[in-house]
């Protein structure tokens, strides 16, 4: 829990606390979006709490509070508050520092996205910044990677998932591949792209810019080609070397239902594009291709 607030801070508090007061009188609000509100821990408390208190479990059904500084207490308040729900269909809590967060709030927001059957869409970007995932050692790296894993595999509901800039690998693409850091990276990122590949119901999937190095990008994707209904995949910002450009291929199938790729910035070199292209010629469902900013050419800009 936060410290007691005082002064200004605390009379900004009693005004957010009345100004809340509404949200729970009829519990008729269906969207709220409170993005870049500078909420931190004690505005996310009594919000939450507000929302949490609405007649009927509320009629909330899109929740928007992206960027608003959110710690460990926040995260716990809000994870309460999505397990309480029992209609909301979209949420948004990206570019918080919640990976300062004790582990407990982290896993208790993946819990309860995981047993939640209402949401469809959940955007948990992690651009702005650090936020937190600097101080997250290899250990808690993977252990937050297998989190998400079990996330998706308890979850049956969604069908879009933007997790970009998690920190779920911490082996870089000089690391010796045999290593125990390097090998466990791999499995940590085939656990994820298992789980996604089990999730039916998924349409859409974002693990752009989680600086994941060819092996994890090739061992993440690989399992998605026997995804029967994925639609959107933005892998950006990752490394993808010869591995993960054949597993890219794969996904281009004649069978494949992938409408839109998008590889930026990526390291495609000119092998890559072959190999990812090459099976254009028998797939008949991609209509979006966006491989920019990738040396194509084997030229500089």
């Amino acid at each position: 829990m936060p410290a007691p607030l005082s002064g200004a801070a605390a009379d900004a508090a009693a005004a957010l606390a009345l100004a809340m007061d509404p949200l729970a009188s009829g519990g008729t609000l269906a969207r709220l979006r409170a993005a870049r509100c500078a909420l931190g821990d004690a505005g996310a408390l009594l919000l939450f709490g507000s929302l949490r208190s609405a007649p009927r479990g509320g009629a909330l059904l899109e929740l928007d509070v992206s960027a608003n500084g959110f710690g460990a207490a926040a995260g716990l308040a809000l994870a309460e508050l999505v397990a309480a729900s029992g209609g909301l269909e979209q949420l948004n809590l990206s570019d918080n520092p919640l990976f300062e967060a004790p582990a407990e709030a982290l896993g208790a927001l993946a819990d309860a996205v995981g047993r939640s059957r209402s949401l469809n869409e959940l955007e948990w970007r992690r651009l702005g910044g650090d936020l937190g995932a600097a101080s997250m050692g290899r250990r808690a790296r993977a252990s937050w990677g297998l989190a998400l894993a079990r996330m998706l595999r308890a979850n049956r509901s969604l069908t879009l998932v933007d997790l970009a800039g998690h920190p779920i690998a911490s082996s870089r693409a000089d690391d010796d591949p045999d290593s125990a850091a390097a090998v466990h990276a791999v499995r940590v990122a085939g656990a994820l792209g298992a789980a996604v590949q089990s999730h039916w119901a998924l349409r859409t999937l974002c693990v752009a810019q989680m600086r994941l190095p060819d092996p994890c990008l090739a061992a993440l994707v690989a399992p998605l080609a026997a995804h029967p209904a994925l639609t959107a995949l933005d892998v950006s910002g990752n490394a993808a070397g010869a591995l993960a450009a054949e597993a890219l291929a794969a996904l281009l199938s004649p069978k494949s239902s992938l409408t839109c790729l998008k590889a930026v910035g990526c390291g495609v070199d000119h092998d890559g594009l072959a190999a990812i292209v090459v099976p254009l010629c028998y797939h008949q469902t991609l209509t979006s291709l966006d491989l920019s900013d990738n040396p194509l050419g084997g030229i500089g800009p």
